[in-house]
């Protein structure tokens, strides 16, 4: 099937959103049960917020990982 560059495009972007949310939804949950687990067995801080840095940090794994999936499927080529 030929791609036109819009379609490729929006590809990308669903791909990447997609992947972003999902990766931060995952580090919200994995941060809060991390919280849970020290709270109740080490007796540390209540809800600690998670790092704007680890946010940035999943915007350009999506990035690239949305890239090299892309790649691999054939889409980019």
């Amino acid at each position: 099937m030929k791609r036109t560059k819009t379609s490729k495009i929006r590809l990308f972007l669903y791909y990447y959103f997609t992947l972003f949310i999902l990766l931060s939804i995952g580090i919200s949950i994995l941060s809060l049960t991390m919280d849970l687990v020290s709270f109740f067995l080490f007796d540390s801080k209540w809800f600690v917020p998670v790092p704007i840095k680890y946010y940035f940090g999943l915007a350009i794994m999506s990035f690239f990982i949305t890239i090299y999936s892309l790649w691999i499927k054939g889409v980019l080529r």
